[in-house]
């Protein structure tokens, strides 16, 4: 089952976290377009599945665990709080149990699959033969990190197709640009 990556990265240094938080100030706008994107579909009977690693989910607002998606998180340990949280669907430990998961249990009410990160599933995920698009919000400036992006641009390609709104946005003295990035027709290998 394919599946999409939704991220947002510094461009100077490609950080998408520090000390489990965004590396930059909020950004209304943006946050609006990652919850519309990763959780609208096309029809009324299939949710999308939204997948991250444990810290990603801990951080992540009220408003962004309990909508209408079947939520899934990666933890090699998960805890009592995990195990009991009444908005998470499945835990399991790699991103390929995830995606099995998927495939074998809700294969028939799932329209779209987004990896959500943190670092450690991006870097798996965007190496996964399965990874179709990377939506990318790029984020201008220097803005401090401890958690990073890996690199993906010798294996995809910027889509130009996609309907997307490329023009820089501004919020809170922040400038970024939406970006979508598909798989090359010639993929290189990871390094």
């Amino acid at each position: 089952m394919k599946f999409n990556i939704i991220a947002a990265m510094c461009t100077t240094n490609r950080g998408i976290g520090y000390e489990n938080r965004l590396p930059w100030p909020t950004l209304p706008n943006e946050y609006r377009y990652f919850m519309d994107l990763t959780a609208k579909t096309s029809s009324p009977d299939r949710k999308c599945v939204n997948i991250r690693g444990r810290v990603t989910w801990q951080c992540a607002s009220q408003e962004g665990r309990s909508r209408d998606v079947f939520n899934i998180v990666i933890s090699r340990n998960p805890s009592d709080e995990l195990r009991t949280d009444k908005y998470i669907h499945k835990i399991v430990s790699t991103l390929d149990e995830a995606l099995k998961y998927v495939e074998t249990s809700l294969q028939d009410q799932v329209e779209t699959v987004w990896i959500f990160g943190g670092q450690y599933v991006y870097t798996d995920a965007v190496s996964h033969p399965s990874c179709d698009r990377l939506y990318i919000t790029l984020v201008h400036g220097h803005h401090t990190a401890d958690t990073f992006f890996p690199s993906f641009e010798d294996s995809f390609d910027e889509d130009l197709s996609t309907d997307l709104d490329r023009s820089l946005q501004k919020e809170n003295n922040v400038t970024y640009r939406y970006k979508v990035y598909t798989l090359s027709r010639v993929r290189m290998p990871q390094k």
